[in-house]
């Protein structure tokens, strides 16, 4: 019995002592249950610290930081610190270990490379996770560290903040790599796959057959260079891969390297060494510019497959075109001058005068540029020269000079053609007697005096060339007209060219809203009594417009009017005539013009109300009355738009609200008038509106018409006169929306054009096709 006891006493001993250990196990293997929904980040970190028994420092990076972690369930106590590692690093921190033995610190994903413990990224992932950082060290046996460095940087972890890292050490062979564990693990994968042996260093010696060594092996470096800058793998290294080197006494290139390398690179040297059978000639064309031959033969070489040797010098002083090429490249230029060099409307190419007709500017505006441009580049000359300044550039004449061949004109300058000095350019006479219809000759290029710089190789600059050349404006034909060499003719069309461009125009829609509100009230009484019988009468009465008195018996007779009448008739006493009248108004009027404007044009938007007046003359006491003419009230927009960049447009507006005060002045003089302006300036983006607002007028006017004496009784005052009571208020709002028109096909303004039309239910002007019978 006794031993039955003992027994069952060890048995609950037993299994009191398994259950408590139990528990412990559990407390041990999981967390916290429920996380609540977003909590602080030291929060977080603090009950991670406790649960785990670790010490951790950190400072005020983490305050104001939240996360939010959903949990169904435990949370088991090995995933904890994964967990807290993921966290920071959401929020761009990392947990590392401390200087100190047994804690661990927070910092900036930035120090990283300085904090981040150095081992095993399979280690450090079993220990803290996937986001542990971790400096992993590779030892690299065939591959080379810069090249295997440059294939792994894309695949580091990326992102702001994110200072993930990879040091190559050549000589060692070593690549370091700090990153998060689960990336250096996939990164080492990588590495593993690129350092694999290769192919051994082999050299080969290559006969140079046609061109010398060294120029061979400088040519293939070149190539090989330019290739691997196109690779992405810049300068360092050697170029290619492959040592390339040469023997002038044998007349050998060397190449070193990789053996698909070297290969690769003989298969390019062969290429290069080629048999290549030049020649060099001067052509002097007469009647086309050299400049334009060179530019017709490079743009036929350009297209072809293989590109032949081509080496040209051009000197448009003397018209003269030198070319290294090819046998077959001669054959081609000399077959293009054949064709070109014939006279016909090339000749006029090589002739010093020159016509351009401006498709989109206007000349004078375009020739006003160019005297700024030649004032600028030259010296500081005033912008716009004096009619009797003297002139000076290429054709640069004193007044009483004439160049030889070029007869001095007879003719006045006609009216639509004018230059800088507001007189007949010397040597422009031809073109202008053409215009007139008298034939004159021109001088040959030879005839005209050289340039300071002739003989030059060389192709002018825009500062060498402006000012060499005479320019004048034909406005009628909207052509201007420069006499000047070949070579600086063709530094002015490239300038003319970029200056005739299309200018974007700039579609105003505009909606004026007035809102108009009054209320007018009128009261009258008119009164008369007295003696209306006998011989002798005597009685009184007042008038304020509402009826009319009988001279006789002084009786009011009621002229009827809008609103209220009534009259109390009474011989006896008096008769009194009573008119009431309230008016009260509401408008809206809208307004919506539209305005199409060229880029830093002005353009207005006015709507007016002319009155016309009077003007009254006296001469020897005799007055006369004459119509002076018509004085305007009303409402005008002036608007400029200068287009900028980044399709936003600068919007210089000024709006005018005028408006008379009464229906006139009298004596037939203008009424009295009230003007209320907005000037602004605003920037705005392509087709948005700006709301020009607050134009408000506020008008409350009282008037009384009474009997001296009479008005000063209080109740007598309101019951003989009138009074009138007025209080107005008008507003007037204005909406601009600016859209800028860019085609130079103006695709844009027919889709505006084609829509308003079609809203307006206006036929189309389009032809209408018909059958016809054909016998």
């Amino acid at each position: 019995m006794f031993r039955h006891a003992i027994v069952s006493l060890m048995l609950t001993i037993g299994l009191c002592l398994i259950a408590t250990i139990k528990i412990h196990a559990q407390d041990r293997t999981t967390s916290l249950q429920n996380f609540p929904g977003s909590m602080p980040l030291d929060a977080f970190v603090d009950s991670v610290s406790r649960q785990l028994d670790i010490r951790i420092l950190y400072d005020d990076k983490l305050s104001g930081k939240k996360i939010n972690i959903r949990a169904s369930g435990e949370v088991p106590n090995d995933s904890l610190l994964a967990v807290l590692q993921s966290s920071l690093r959401m929020s761009g921190l990392a947990l590392v270990p401390a200087d100190v033995e047994g804690w661990m610190r927070i910092v900036d994903v930035a120090q990283l490379p300085g904090s981040a413990p150095q081992g095993e990224a399979v280690d450090a992932m079993s220990a803290g996770g996937g986001s542990t950082p971790v400096t992993q060290t590779f030892q690299l046996e065939h591959a080379d560290p810069e090249t295997v460095m440059t294939d792994i940087r894309p695949f580091l972890t990326q992102g702001q903040g994110v200072s993930s890292n990879v040091v190559a050490l050549r000589e060692q062979g070593i690549l370091i790599v700090t990153d998060y564990a689960a990336n250096v693990l996939r990164l080492e994968r990588l590495i593993r796959l690129i350092d694999q042996p290769g192919d051994g260093v082999e050299t080969r010696f290559i006969k140079a057959t046609h061109l010398d060594a060294e120029s061979l092996a400088m040519s293939l470096q070149q190539l090989l260079a330019a290739r691997q800058k196109a690779s992405g793998k810049g300068q360092e290294g050697t170029p290619g891969g492959v040592e390339v080197s040469f023997d002038s006494r044998t007349g050998q290139v060397i190449l070193i390297g990789n053996r698909y390398l070297v290969e690769q690179a003989e298969d390019y040297l062969r290429t290069l060494d080629v048999s290549v059978n030049t020649r060099t000639q001067v052509y002097t064309p007469i009647n086309v510019a050299v400049a334009k031959v060179e530019k017709l033969i490079k743009g036929m070489i350009e297209v072809r497959g293989n590109k032949p040797v081509f080496r040209s010098a051009v000197d448009d002083e003397q018209n003269l075109l030198v070319v290294t090429t090819t046998e077959e490249i001669h054959t081609e230029l000399q077959a293009i001058l054949l064709q070109l060099d014939s006279g016909g409307e090339s000749e006029n190419r090589s002739r010093p005068v020159r016509f351009y007709r401006l498709k989109h500017a206007r000349a004078e505006d375009v020739l006003a540029t160019i005297q700024e441009l030649e004032g600028s580049l030259k010296g500081g000359r005033s912008q716009v020269q004096s009619p009797r300044s003297t002139q000076t550039g290429r054709f640069a004449l004193q007044p009483d000079q004439q160049p030889a061949g070029i007869s001095q004109p007879s003719t006045s300058l006609p009216e639509n053609v004018m230059n800088r000095s507001g007189q007949l350019p010397l040597g422009v006479t031809d073109a202008v007697r053409d215009l007139a219809g008298v034939q004159q000759s021109l001088p040959s290029p030879q005839e005209l005096p050289s340039l300071d710089n002739a003989g030059s190789t060389q192709q002018l600059s825009l500062t060498d060339a402006i000012g060499q050349a005479r320019i004048t404006a034909d406005i009628a034909a909207n052509t201007l007209i420069v006499i000047a060499t070949p070579g600086v003719h063709q530094i002015y069309a490239e300038l003319i060219e970029k200056l005739d461009q299309p200018r974007p125009q700039v579609l105003i829609e505009a909606r004026m809203v007035v809102v108009d509100t009054s209320d007018d009230f009128t009261l009258g009484v008119e009164v008369s009594g007295g003696d209306r019988s006998g011989p002798e009468r005597l009685f009184a009465f007042t008038s304020f417009g509402f009826s009319q008195v009988d001279n006789v018996s002084g009786a009011l007779s009621i002229i009827p009017g809008v609103g209220f009448n009534g009259a109390l008739v009474d011989p006896d006493v008096a008769d009194a005539v009573l008119r009431a009248v309230s008016n009260h108004r509401r408008s809206k009027v809208v307004s919506s013009p539209r305005i199409l404007i060229n880029d830093n044009a002005t353009g207005f938007l006015t709507s007016v109300t002319e009155v016309p007046f009077n003007s009254f003359n006296t001469f020897n006491t005799v007055s006369s009355t004459s119509f002076a003419g018509y004085a305007e009230a009303g409402t005008t927009i002036t608007v400029t738009p200068h287009i900028s960049e980044g399709e936003q447009l600068q919007l210089e507006y000024s709006i005018t609200l005028n408006e008379f005060q009464a229906e006139g002045g009298g004596n037939g003089s203008p009424p009295p008038r009230q003007t209320d302006e907005i000037e602004s300036i605003v920037t705005i983006p392509d087709g948005h509106t700006i709301i020009v607002g607050g134009l408000t007028r506020t008008n409350h006017a009282f008037t009384q018409d009474s009997i001296p004496f009479v008005e000063q009784i209080p109740i007598l005052s309101d019951i003989i006169g009138t009074k009138t009571n007025r209080w107005s208020k008008s507003t007037l709002f204005v909406f601009l929306r600016p859209i800028i028109l860019r085609d130079d096909k103006f695709r844009d303004l027919m889709y505006f054009s084609e829509r308003d039309t079609s809203e307006s239910r206006t036929p189309g002007t389009y032809p209408f096709s018909s059958p016809v019978l054909v016998r």
